[in-house]
């Protein structure tokens, strides 16, 4: 006899809700294959490969961690704010830029509100707008204009929703494309109740070929940045969002407390004060990047052109591809079928030793 188990029902637009596929380490299906983390080369994750400045690893060691943390983790946002040039009310840190994109739609997205995603884009935005039940519409780039963003197209689909929030990755995450921020400029003033949410997780990388909405003052522009990529703090967890002070005031009343642990502001303080490590090794990874892109196109795959790290690579069929380079050269890439891309697959550029293993899987996946 089949007996019905009553339970607590979670909210509606919850109950819906999937997670969604990232990057980085799926330790789950690498312990199928009986593989270890430490001996897969993970070039899904988008992250500077030659590591935090090291420093980082002293100030771990030096920091208690029977103390709570800073809840505004002061130190890290002043040097922030003399970075950026800018007052300190106008920075808030989060536990990864992710958590502030959380934050975000906590504080300003209702049931039946509008948001407006620009892609294919970073799967968080469509989910954390979902969770608190917005309506979302997207528009996405097309593969015949190499994903290109096209502007008139843009401002038809903003004049058409009308939305209470706009996302865009700037350099967007999967493309690698740009966004003309003289555009941005004038929706912002056209505008005025939209919030604009400008994730530049990788600008960075790009070193002044992405220009930074930083450079615009807004009260509806939220910036958010991280020490996770160009810093190679991503275990750590630590980003920021940079906005007007009172832009900021609801992401702070519905901020955990004690958000960002001693040891993720420990590390970043020791980060932001060896600028000279990131911007040499930023530098590097430039040249390796056009050096890794270029041995691609030798081997004939239609790469399509970044001003990130991270590019988009014409594969045919990224899954059974991700999974022979897995199981046979112990090399993850990103299957972009979640972001409706399944004949494509993401790849950051890593050291030349192991991009090298990366190419050598590629030439034995055509031979077969």
């Amino acid at each position: 006899m089949d007996v019905k188990v009553l339970r607590p029902r979670p909210r509606k637009a919850v109950a819906a809700l999937k997670p969604v596929v990232h990057g980085g380490t799926n330790l789950a299906q690498w312990g199928e294959m009986g593989l270890e983390a430490a001996r897969v080369l993970d070039f899904s994750a988008n992250i500077n490969p030659f590591g935090p400045p090291p420093g980082v690893y002293r100030a771990l060691q030096e920091t208690p961690i029977d103390l709570l943390p800073d809840p505004e983790g002061w130190p890290v946002v002043r040097l922030l704010a003399r970075r950026l040039g800018l007052p300190a009310e106008y920075i808030i840190l989060g536990n990864g830029s992710a958590e502030l994109m959380q934050l975000m739609a906590l504080a300003y997205i209702e049931e039946g509100d509008r948001v407006l995603i620009f892609g294919p884009a970073f799967g968080e935005y469509r989910r954390i707008s979902r969770m608190m039940g917005a309506e979302v519409a997207q528009w996405a780039a097309r593969e015949a204009d190499l994903f290109q963003p096209r502007p008139e197209e843009m401002v038809r689909m903003l004049e058409r929703v009308r939305p209470k929030v706009v996302f865009l990755c700037h350099p967007n995450n999967p493309t690698g494309t740009a966004y003309p921020m003289d555009w941005l400029a004038r929706q912002l003033e056209r505008f005025p109740e939209t919030l604009f949410v400008v994730d530049e997780a990788y600008q960075p990388f790009t070193l002044g070929q992405a220009t930074s909405a930083l450079n615009l003052r807004a009260p509806n522009l939220l910036v958010l940045r991280t020490l996770t990529k160009d810093h190679a703090l991503a275990g750590l967890r630590i980003g920021y969002a940079v906005a007007d002070p009172e832009l900021l005031r609801p992401l702070r009343v519905v901020r955990p407390p004690w958000n960002v642990n001693v040891l993720a502001q420990a590390a970043a303080v020791a980060a932001l004060q060896d600028q000279a490590h990131v911007q040499r090794t930023l530098t590097q990874l430039r040249q390796v990047t056009r050096e890794f892109r270029q041995a691609l196109l030798d081997l004939g795959f239609f790469v399509l052109p970044s001003v990130a790290h991270f590019f988009l690579v014409k594969v045919g069929d990224a899954a059974g591809l991700r999974d022979f380079l897995l199981r046979h050269y112990r090399v993850q890439v990103r299957d972009c079928t979640s972001f409706g891309l399944p004949a494509y697959i993401r790849v950051a550029t890593l050291k030349p030793e192991e991009n090298a293993v990366l190419l050598e899987g590629l030439r034995a996946w055509l031979r077969q």
